[in-house]
């Protein structure tokens, strides 16, 4: 059954231990109904597996994702320990940095949500506009935490 050619909207929220659960259900997407249009707004977990879809071509193979975005196979990451996870995030954060550093970011089907802190305000905000990949990253990390 072929789909019209329309845009996908796909939300991807915060996957804490879900992160492998939602790139199968994006592997499912990509592989089976193919969007030739789509638009991510993803919220933690979600805006990495966003860059992940839209910069890899094949996200079935979890052993292979986790090969060249964490590179150790037998890296482990302790969910008690912060430190633990702040590491492991800022070795996807540089190895994703490296691997897409020669991709297009103009414009990117996806948009961040983040929260802006300031003195008087909390505010969620949308960032969809990325001057480079290192800003993009760096943006997937703020969202993060």
């Amino acid at each position: 059954m072929l789909l019209p050619i329309c845009s996908f909207n796909i939300n991807l929220g915060s996957t804490g231990l879900l992160f492998p659960y939602t790139l199968g259900a994006l592997a499912y997407i990509k592989t089976c109904i193919r969007p030739a249009q789509y638009q991510f707004v993803g919220i933690s977990g979600g805006t990495w597996c966003s860059l992940i879809y839209h910069f890899e071509k094949n996200i079935s193979d979890h052993d292979f994702l986790w090969t060249i975005l964490v590179g150790n196979k037998n890296h482990t990451v302790s969910l008690l320990h912060t430190n633990s996870m702040k590491n492991f995030q800022y070795i996807v954060a540089k190895n994703m940095i490296t691997r897409y550093k020669d991709k297009d970011i103009s414009n990117l089907p996806i948009s961040i949500i983040s929260t802006k802190v300031s003195l008087r305000s909390v505010k969620n905000v949308k960032i969809d506009q990325f001057h480079d990949i290192d800003d993009l990253v760096n943006f997937c990390l703020c969202s993060s935490y």
